[in-house]
């Protein structure tokens, strides 16, 4: 791995190393002038963000609260038609919840995977005209609106057998829009915002005259906000950094035991728990089940009932955890010589469709090759990608468009139905298509490396410092510095079967006489680590019976 140090630090004394380290880590982050860096350190309340700061089109929200106000006012039948990932349930949740709060006669719909399969269908239209609410026994009539959450941009056809079936149709959505943009009563869209955001955004309008509906909402659209990957700068980190707040105080009886049965201490609470600890229990349900006992959990307030959701939820991300360990495995097997390839595509009748995002992540991690796996059906197959820095996944996969049924995603994910007996031709078009454009260096796995310090700059006044630039995320990574050429007092492997390794560092610090540094799930190359050695690393806290020491967290060793 390449190392881009962007900045070697030069003053003397240790107060202004802190203050060139700082100042550096937000250059590196795009923050030069007083103003932005006032902005960054100090985010606006998400409540003052305005429709042009989110680049939302006026006339299409007026016009979606209008309609949605009447249909509050007549009792109409409303349905929020939201996804299976944890941005769209959390959408879901908390839109529902204000409606429902409001006196809307509103209810959820979270599509099957399966049988509806991505985003607003005519398969799940048609299920809610015959009165049908996948994981419900309930029974509705025909609706008068739906409203799409975290999806809809991609829907020609369901938009129009909506329209044929007169009822009214309001999208909100936030992934990168196609050419062509489908037909609906109002449409908001915004890139700047997650699915959730959107959601949230919508929800603070149409209860204006109860602003603590939104405030209490916060706390979904937070989850939602960082469990979809969407850069937390501008919006979202205005959004995250106050909804951080609401989050860690939150009286959702289901949030309070999806934390309890997790291990989570809520007022630690911090964007990683949400990433690799509470998302994943959400999307478990999606994956391989029905995704409505994950909008269940965040809007139960019983806690008997709070409590067998939790379960499920864990249960079922267990069963999605070791499915995906053992489909990653016959993954890999069908990947053949991956360095001689710009773009890596596999596809087996064998894969499931719920986990196959989750391998591709994985074919990128192991391979830094942008990275399309299919779970291929025997007349329609269903796709998930994944990519890497610099490289558009979306606009990649769009450039044979007129090879899929369809197409939607992000820069960096995305997904595609296709018919089973087009893949071959797609898998060449794109093959092609990639190797004109992707070079071998913009594969060169890169480690992005804010500054190089020294031992001594180790201290607990820096890691304060380096706390104000949080929360953390896509888009403000932790800070990760270099410390060149040090001696090591010790190494070792740690953790169930020896899996980690623990390197033991010189301290300057005041009552610590030492300063660990762990990689995890490297406990494979503590014997060719020499003596003195260069990290890579970020500073963390560790605590441990109610004592904290610094400690490192190592991203790569020279």
């Amino acid at each position: 791995m390449i190392w881009n140090i962007k900045f070697t630090i030069k003053a003397e004394t240790n107060q202004e190393r802190r203050q060139e380290i700082i100042k550096n880590i937000l250059k590196n982050r795009g923050f030069t002038t007083k103003k932005q860096i006032r902005a960054f350190l100090s985010p606006p309340k998400p409540t003052s963000l305005t429709l042009k700061q989110l680049d939302i089109n006026s006339n299409q929200f007026r016009l979606a609260i209008s309609r949605i106000k009447k249909a509050i006012k007549n009792k109409e039948q409303i349905i929020i038609y939201g996804d299976y990932d944890a941005d769209g349930i959390c959408a879901t949740a908390l839109l529902w919840e204000t409606l429902y709060l409001l006196g809307a006669k509103v209810v959820p719909f979270i599509p099957s995977r399966d049988k509806h399969g991505y985003g607003i269908s005519i398969s799940g239209i048609e299920d809610i005209l015959k009165g049908q609410i996948p994981g419900t026994d309930l029974q509705i009539k025909k609706p008068d609106l739906i409203i799409t959450v975290d999806n809809g941009l991609v829907a020609h056809e369901a938009a129009k057998f909506i329209k044929k079936n007169k009822i009214d149709l309001i999208i909100t959505d936030h992934h990168t829009p196609p050419k062509k943009l489908p037909s609906a009563l109002a449409l908001i869209h915004t890139t700047q915002l997650s699915g959730s955001g959107v959601a949230w955004i919508l929800a603070c309008e149409l209860s204006k005259s109860k602003p603590a509906l939104a405030k209490n909402t916060l706390d979904l659209a937070t989850i939602g906000t960082v469990a979809d990957l969407v850069p937390l700068t501008g919006a979202n980190r205005s959004l995250v950094k106050w909804g951080l707040k609401s989050l860690q105080k939150t009286k959702r009886v289901g949030l309070q035991t999806l934390f309890k049965h997790a291990a989570i201490d809520p007022h630690e609470l911090a964007p990683h728990h949400i990433s690799f600890i509470i998302a994943p229990r959400l999307n478990a349900m999606g994956r391989l089940k029905h995704a409505l006992d994950s909008v269940r959990i965040l809007v139960t307030n019983k806690k008997l009932r709070a409590n067998q959701l939790a379960l499920t939820l864990s249960q079922t991300n267990l069963e999605r955890q070791n499915l995906t360990n053992q489909l990653l495995k016959q993954a890999k097997s069908l990947v053949t010589k991956p360095k001689n390839q710009k773009l890596l595509i596999i596809d087996h009748q064998d894969f499931h469709e719920g986990v196959i995002g989750l391998i591709a992540g994985k074919l990128v991690e192991e391979y830094s090759r942008p990275s399309i796996v299919i779970c291929r059906g025997k007349t329609i197959s269903k796709a998930s990608a994944r990519s890497i820095s610099g490289i558009n996944i979306i606009e990649t996969i769009r450039t044979v468009e007129s090879l899929l049924i369809n197409a939607g995603g992000h820069p960096m994910a995305a997904g595609f139905t296709i018919q089973s007996s087009k893949i071959k031709d797609f898998k060449k078009a794109i093959i092609n298509h990639a190797n004109e454009f992707i070079t071998d260096d913009m594969l060169q796995p890169i480690l992005s490396i804010d500054c190089q310090i020294s031992i001594k700059d180790l201290s607990w006044l820096l890691y304060k410092q380096l706390q104000k630039l949080s929360p953390f995320g896509i888009g403000n990574p932790r800070p990760t510095f270099a410390i060149k050429n040090t001696n090591l007092i010790n190494k070792m492997t740690v953790g169930k079967n020896k899996a980690h390794l623990k390197l033991l560092l010189p301290s300057t610090l005041k009552n610590q006489t030492t300063i660990s540094a762990l990689w995890f799930k490297r406990g494979d190359v503590v014997d060719n680590i020499q003596d003195t050695t260069s990290i890579a690393a970020t500073i963390d806290e560790n605590t441990w019976n109610g004592k904290s020491e610094l400690q490192l967290k190592i991203k790569d060793l020279q």
